[in-house]
């Protein structure tokens, strides 16, 4: 039994990668892959984008002909649905005797909807156990039915199966497969490779999944591995690359569990002082009010942490409080970042603008705070409403969607429409966002130069922009000018 996962990027490399660091490795199909495999079954990777036009359909055909797959597995966020459903139909039209299947977070959320297209399965919640039972019964050649979490389609009738609860230990699954991505990621420079600490999130931010996809299944939703489980990951991925001592300890925020974080921060440590050259990690952190986050982040440091994520979203506490619904304030994030800089922590801080009830007032009182902590980087995005999410529901109840046509990259182009700020401002906005940041403080060359890269992205011409970008000569040239 041969299973082939498919996933689609925005990005070509023309040095033959699609993909320019690990840090670009989706952890779906790669613990689906690891899970997989360890059940004794083979395993190969396709990497589509819409990039590459009617090229994509030879890629099929070519890895379907090497591969010889019994069953195809989709996944797809919102913003890349439409082109996945796309090859899928190619593919379903091409290949009738291959079981296609799709899964992911829009899945997830959306199956009335995208059981209409051309798969016969759609998974909603997690995939391992719900894949390894399909590919038993097509190995046995028995009838495709009664697997929880899928829904099943077969002669026009879909059959609707209960969800089983989340995966409550999540050291029973294998180490994630990083090698099936060899061919597709460009790991040649000095980039950190992820490794995912756990599962979930308790917050309710309106614009994230997690509330939404808490309420497909029972079950525990925040769910962490153990330190040893972790620490053994390290481990196997430094005696597969000796090299390596860089990691992104992924988690959509590490301060949820302290009892857990000391523990894991403490037995780092102790891992540390057995090695000739240290590991460093750095890690996602979220303001949490009344939660005293320095000797946290002093163990983070003790441990190896050399830099923090921080989500502000939007420097205007209105919109983050009532619209996105983060509560705290400016205050608090910025004596975090303070803290954080005074403790010898990069800072890369993560911006929304765009956002639903957004003023200009709104997003120059973004930028001044960010003027005022300035970070290490900033991180700024267009707001992009997931299917599902609370404000996309907020969208919808106040007609606020655009009919017009947007480009193609997620999150660098508005989809909305409103009558306090226009599209064009939201678009300058964030293609001069770092400039306003940093002027008159760091190089206005560079932050000129990523202003204008910016500003074509999603032109006519992008396609083969990027393409000049991902050369390892140009890009190298750009990463030694920004730096």
């Amino acid at each position: 039994m041969n299973i082939l996962l498919i996933y689609s990027t925005d990005n070509i490399d023309t040095a033959g990668k699609f993909l320019n660091h690990p840090g670009r490795m989706y952890f779906g199909h790669s613990y689906l892959s690891a899970f997989l495999k360890s059940h004794g079954y083979n395993v190969s990777l396709l990497v589509l984008s819409r990039m590459l036009g009617k090229k994509n359909y030879s890629l099929i055909d070519e890895y379907i002909a090497e591969n010889k797959p019994n069953i195809i597995g989709y996944t797809a966020v919102a913003s890349e649905y439409g082109f996945i459903a796309q090859m899928a139909k190619y593919s379903k039209n091409q290949y009738r005797d291959v079981y296609h299947i799709l899964g992911g977070v829009h899945a997830t959320l959306n199956p009335e909807d995208v059981i209409k297209d051309d798969f016969d399965a759609v998974c909603i919640g997690e995939g391992e156990f719900p894949l390894l039972e399909l590919a038993d019964l097509l190995k046995e050649g028995k009838e495709i039915t009664n697997i929880q979490n899928l829904w099943i389609k077969k002669d026009g009738i879909i059959e609707r199966n209960q969800t089983r609860p989340y995966i409550e230990d999540l050291d029973i699954l294998p180490f994630p497969d990083r090698e099936i991505w060899d061919e597709w990621i460009d790991d040649t420079h000095d980039a950190p490779y992820m490794i995912l600490l756990g599962r979930g999130c308790p917050f309710q931010c309106t614009y994230c999944s997690n509330h939404a996809l808490k309420k497909v299944t029972q079950g525990k939703y925040v769910r962490f591995r153990s330190v040893e489980n972790i620490i053994n990951e390290i481990k196997n991925i430094i005696s597969i690359k000796p090299a390596k001592r860089k990691f992104y300890f992924e988690i959509d925020t590490i301060l949820v569990n302290p009892t857990w974080v000391y523990e894991l921060c403490d037995k780092l440590e102790e891992f540390n002082k057995t090695l000739e050259e240290p590991i460093t990690f750095g890690t996602n952190i979220r303001i949490i009010p009344n939660f005293d986050i320095k000797p946290i982040m002093d163990s983070l440091k003790k441990a190896g942490c050399t830099l923090i994520n921080i989500g502000l979203e939007s420097g205007s506490e209105r919109v983050r409080i009532e619209i996105l619904k983060r509560k705290y304030s400016n205050e608090m994030f910025l004596n975090t970042v303070s803290y954080a800089k005074e403790i010898g922590l990069q800072v890369f801080v993560y911006n929304m603008i765009g956002l639903p009830t957004e003023t200009i007032e709104d997003i120059n009182e973004t930028i001044e705070i960010n003027r005022i902590a300035q970070p290490t980087m900033t991180r700024t995005s267009i707001f992009y409403p997931y299917k599902g999410t609370d404000l996309y529901n907020y969208c919808v109840e106040n007609n606020l969607f655009s009919t017009s046509e947007k480009n193609f990259v997620e999150r660098t182009d508005s989809v909305l429409n409103m009558p306090q700020i226009s599209r064009k401002q939201i678009i300058k906005n964030y293609i001069w966002f770092d400039y306003n940041v940093y002027k008159g403080i760091r190089s206005r060359p560079k932050y000129a130069l990523q202003a204008i890269i910016k500003s074509m992205i999603g032109k006519p011409y992008f396609i083969y922009l990027n393409r000049i970008l991902s050369s390892k000569k140009i890009r190298g040239f750009i990463r030694r000018f920004l730096s």
